[in-house]
């Protein structure tokens, strides 16, 4: 790829990703798109109150176990219970840490035999992928809006260009697992097909619910980016929305 492509991506706001000889996603490259606002917005993020990224990583971490709730209830077709009281829990800042507490009941009831840190385990590669996709989704509507994406809520780790976006991916996740899920990688390989790869890009395309409409899981993710800018523009974090599971 010529530096004059990489230019044309970058004017036309196109995220590139990379993958390894396993076609694991490894880097990014990521247009720092100008926006017409974009120095009013960077104020914007900069006033952040502590008490604001607090409540703001509440209702994420809140909205991430209901999602996860409504991904085992999709599978096993029974109520889950656990989950939901577990959300109904979340402090301020998640301060009791309820995200890890949920993930343990989680993990364990959505795939047999299954530990998130073992990288021979297809299930973790396609997983990886995925979030990856989603990612860079997010990262892309963060810098189109104004943002800058290395500030989070949650996530502060200075050698992080998107901690932005790894506060934002939170909720949706779980659609990842389900298809993840539904794709049922063969337990025999260690490397993702192309048509693996294929499908899980193609997750943008999924429907979920965001503010009681269906809609594409990427038009949720624009949706939800221009939610925090009216957040923070008018100081009230009840105005940022996050998407569901289509029931």
């Amino acid at each position: 790829m010529t530096a004059v492509f990489m230019s044309h991506c970058a004017n036309n706001n196109i995220v590139v990703i990379f993958s390894d000889e396993k076609y694991t996603p490894i880097g990014v490259f990521h247009p720092f798109y100008q926006h017409s606002r974009m120095t009013k917005h960077a104020f914007l993020q900069n006033d952040w109150s502590q008490a604001f990224k607090n409540r703001a990583w509440q209702k994420i971490v809140k909205a991430k176990i209901l999602n996860q709730q409504q991904t085992l209830i999709k599978i096993t077709k029974q109520p889950n219970k656990q989950l939901s009281l577990i959300a109904s829990k979340v402090q301020s800042a998640d301060k009791t840490n309820r995200e890890a507490h949920a993930a343990t009941i989680y993990w364990k009831t959505l795939f047999e035999n299954f530990r998130r840190n073992n990288t021979n385990d297809i299930r973790n590669s396609a997983l990886d992928y995925g979030y990856s996709v989603v990612r860079s989704a997010i990262a892309r509507s963060i810098s189109a809006s104004g943002f800058i994406p290395a500030f989070g809520f949650h996530h502060k780790n200075k050698l992080n260009a998107f901690n932005l976006a790894d506060d934002l991916i939170e909720p949706f996740r779980a659609f990842i697992d389900f298809e993840v899920y539904l794709l049922n990688p063969p337990n025999t390989s260690t490397e993702l097909t192309s048509q693996m790869r294929t499908d899980l890009v193609n997750i943008l395309n999924k429907q979920v619910v965001f503010k009681q409409e269906k809609t594409t899981l990427l038009n949720a993710i624009q949706m939800t980016v221009f939610g925090l800018l009216s957040a923070s523009e008018h100081k009230n974090i009840d105005l940022l929305s996050l998407p569901k599971h289509v029931q």
